[in-house]
């Protein structure tokens, strides 16, 4: 279901064929050691094990992966089925045996079971779909039929998702009310004209077979396929089962985001839930020549034929992925479902097989990875041959990660760039690239080749990506200037334009909880970002009524219609993106330009707690206080002390006075900074600094249980009350307007946090140079907080 995209380089295949990445093809070729013939290991695979075990281990704290299970094949021979780490919600220790939802790679299952009625003669892989199940036929190109093969090879020109029982529906209608709603959709090309992978249409292919044969589709499979491969564990029916393991979902600005366990509308596409030793087994039905298996459900002719390219896409057959590995056939899918990544890979020419998954959602960097770097170790354990050391990336380090970090464009000449820009983004060892279409890229160095003597030179101004999304990928960058897609692109040393009126209303929060999709503005174009990390530019149709579409040569929606909508009073109420419909999110708590909270206990009762309480005992051999008053240390700052009034998240004046006092290094540090952004035109606007415990104690008892992340425990106490903690914002030099952010000061909302990917460019730029600023000079934003930043010697101080 969430399927890899063309932007993400992989090792084997991807949504988009047509994108691979040559370079991890070669890397991959060059290694390779390929046997003239099946034979028994002459190499104990004792030995790939405990170099893969390093690997996985290497994998799991490097991308941040709660568990892996594995399972690999040679022949009828299983050599490795294992298990790395925890159900992240069970707590139960995985193996090659555990079940996932393995989504995707459903759709092999779907198009294997279609072939047999094939063979059959039962079905024409050729004949137009609509008369298998009349009354579906999406609009446009009518003149040209569409058939099972289309639907199976992505080449029908079927929207991704149908309009109901789609990806992000989680209480879906049966399977023929799904394919049903396809009558109402468009095509986004004619059919045979473009690659558009489509969970819809693999759907309708399915509900074609059910049709057939007047049976419910999980029948169908689970006879055609499921039972005579032996696989008595795996199922299509998922929501039966309580032991399929699934992970919580991840975002880039540090959220984990509870998973939906439901069975989708989009079964045939979808649903298959099967342990990687299911999933070998059913590779092994694929094997060719002298590899042929026991249990193979297709004539070595079909399979043939569903591993023939399709015409004028080179890199799909019928249901599966092709590529070349040294010269020899290379077959499977992936899967990506909420809090899972899967893939299953074959080399049915040769008898090898191997299958992965990762209780993480687009997590297949590290699926890639471990699947490619087993089947070398199948291969040269046939030839009695050890494959090399792997070279491990690791990070860029706190001081080269802000470097690197910034703005960067195409230079047009002393003083204009390009308006398709990149940005680089630190945080903490690590530096992400956010490239103009797709994910984010962790930027990593590699660690010297093995053999490499000590007085050998580093690979000057080489970057690496191989991270949870992207497999092994170089990132040029040379006196100071990244080298993308044969261009220079050099830092941009001022703020994006602002956000054209035309694009602002668009903006914003669609969706739902389980999947937000966002509507943001980047260098005068909108873009979406789906799937929470998959990120792409729209193209005007009419802006200002709100019609765009996506790029239709990339991307997971290829070509498909973006159009926003609303009511009769002229507010926005949604977006649909091809046949889906987003709802428009509210922000709870941000009404009219300011956020409120509803405390938890009328305000007087919070105070008569906190005076009667009493702060934490401070540690031995605490420094002593030292609060300086900023506008006496920091020449210009300008205040707007939010709790000296009712300006704030409580609507309540707390403060007596609009003061801000920091320790006396931390005060001293913040003149730097002002002083610095000074020479660029900005300055330094302070809502809050040395804060009494007492307010801590109140500002936590008033706050809701879901929201308390953005307020201190006073158990613990805060690092305001120890005089080193400020939140503050940027202002205009010359007239002390606050500038603009993606976020209103103290909004319990994601939008507050410091790598939250929404707003507008010239948002974010500001955003990221008063982070900057405040880094450089010993400061660390809190992680839920553009605004607020710790000094670093806070630990040094009692509270008070």
């Amino acid at each position: 279901m969430r399927c890899s995209f063309a932007v993400a380089p992989r090792l084997l295949w991807s949504d988009d064929p047509e994108m691979l990445s040559c370079h991890a093809r070669r890397a991959l070729a060059t290694l390779l050691l390929v046997p003239s013939a099946a034979q028994a290991p002459a190499v104990p695979f004792a030995a790939a094990q405990q170099d893969l075990a390093a690997v996985i281990r290497a994998e799991l704290a490097r991308c941040e992966l709660p568990a892996l299970s594995i399972a690999v094949v040679d022949g009828g021979r299983t050599l490795w089925s294992a298990g790395f780490g925890k159900d992240p919600c069970s707590g139960v220790d995985v193996s090659g045996a555990t079940p996932y939802r393995v989504a995707s790679i459903s759709k092999l299952f779907t198009a294997t079971a279609i072939m047999r009625l094939v063979e059959r003669g039962a079905l024409d892989l050729d004949a137009d779909v609509a008369k298998l199940a009349p009354g579906v036929r999406p609009r446009g190109f009518v003149e040209q039929p569409i058939s099972l093969r289309g639907l199976l090879s992505h080449t029908a020109g079927i929207v991704r998702e149908p309009s109901i029982g789609h990806y992000f529906d989680l209480t879906p209608p049966p399977l023929a009310e799904v394919v049903a709603g396809l009558h109402e959709t468009e095509l986004v090309a004619a059919p045979g004209t473009l690659f558009k992978y489509s969970n819809a249409g693999v759907t309708w292919a399915g509900q074609a077979l059910a049709v057939k044969l007047r049976r419910p589709f999980t029948d169908v499979v689970t006879s055609e396929v499921l039972q005579p491969s032996g696989l008595e564990h795996a199922t299509f029916l998922g929501n039966e089962r309580d032991d399929v393991v699934q992970g919580p979902m991840w975002t880039y600005d540090g959220r984990a985001i509870p998973t939906p366990r439901v069975d989708l509308g989009l079964g045939p596409a979808a649903n298959l839930c099967a342990s990687m030793d299911d999933l070998v087994r059913f590779a092994q039905s694929w094997f060719l020549g002298e590899h042929r298996q026991p249990h193979a459900l297709l004539t070595e002719a079909s399979l043939r034929q569903m591993f023939t390219p399709t015409p004028n896409f080179p890199r799909i057959g019928v249901g599966f992925f092709l590529d070349r590995l040294d010269g020899h056939l290379l077959v499977g899918h992936d899967g990506a479902y909420y809090g899972v990544a899967s893939r299953v890979s074959a080399l049915p020419e040769l008898g090898i097989a191997v299958a992965v998954a990762v209780p993480v959602d687009f997590a297949s960097g590290p699926v890639d990875r471990v699947a490619e770097r087993a089947l070398r170790w199948a291969l040269a354990a046939r030839r009695g041959e050890r494959l090399p050391a792997s070279r491990t990336p690791r990070p860029l380090g706190a001081a080269l990660a802000r470097q690197l970090a910034g703005t960067y464009a195409r230079r047009l000449d002393e003083r204009e760039w390009s308006s398709e820009r990149v940005e680089i983004l630190a945080w903490g060892e690590h530096a992400w690239l956010r490239p103009r279409a797709g994910v984010w890229q962790r930027l990593e160095q590699l660690d010297a080749q093995p053999d490499a003597q000590p007085d050998d030179p580093p690979d000057a101004g080489q970057l690496w990506v191989a991270d949870r999304m992207t497999d092994n990928q170089p990132v040029p960058f040379r006196a100071g200037a990244l080298e993308l897609g044969g261009q220079r692109l050099e830092p941009v040393p001022v703020p994006p334009e602002p956000c054209p009126a035309h694009l602002q209303p668009w903006l914003g929060e669609y969706g739902w909880d389980h999947d937000v999709l966002l509507v943001l503005e980047r260098d005068g174009q909108l873009a979406v970002l789906i799937e929470w990390v998959a990120e792409y530019p729209l193209l005007p149709v009419d802006a200002a009524a709100g019609r765009f579409r996506l790029d239709p040569n990339s991307g997971m929606y290829r070509g498909e219609q973006v159009t926003f909508s609303r009511d009769a009073e002229g507010k926005v109420t949604g977006v649909r993106v091809g046949a889906v419909d987003f709802p428009r999110r509210a922000l709870l708590g941000v009404d009219g330009g300011a956020f409120r909270i509803a405390p938890r206990q009328p305000l007087e009762r919070l105070r008569e707690l906190a005076a009667q309480a009493r702060a934490p005992q401070p540690p031995p051999g605490a420094r002593t206080f030292d609060l300086v008053e900023l506008r006496e240390a920091v020449p210009g700052i300008r205040y707007d002390i939010r709790y000296a009034g009712t300006d704030n998240f409580l609507g309540a004046q707390v403060y007596d006075a609009a003061e801000a006092k920091l320790q006396r290094p931390a005060a001293e540090a913040l003149a730097r900074v002002q002083a610095k952004l000074a020479a660029r035109g900005y300055g330094l606007l302070v809502h809050d600094a040395f804060r009494p415990w007492r307010v801590t104690k109140i500002f936590w008892d008033a706050t809701p249980d879901a929201q308390r992340h953005f307020v201190a425990n006073p158990e613990r106490g805060s690092r305001h009350n120890r005089g080193c903690a400020i939140d503050l914002t940027l202002c205009d030099l010359p007239t002390g307007a606050p500038v603009e952010m993606p976020s209103l000061y103290d909004e319990f909302t994601p939008r507050a946090y410091p790598l939250y990917p929404g707003g507008t460019s010239r948002q974010r730029w500001h955003r990221e140079l008063l982070r900057a600023a405040m880094e450089a000079e010993g400061f660390a934003v809190y992680e839920h907080e553009w605004w607020h930043f710790d000094y670093r010697d806070w630990a040094a101080y009692p509270v008070r």
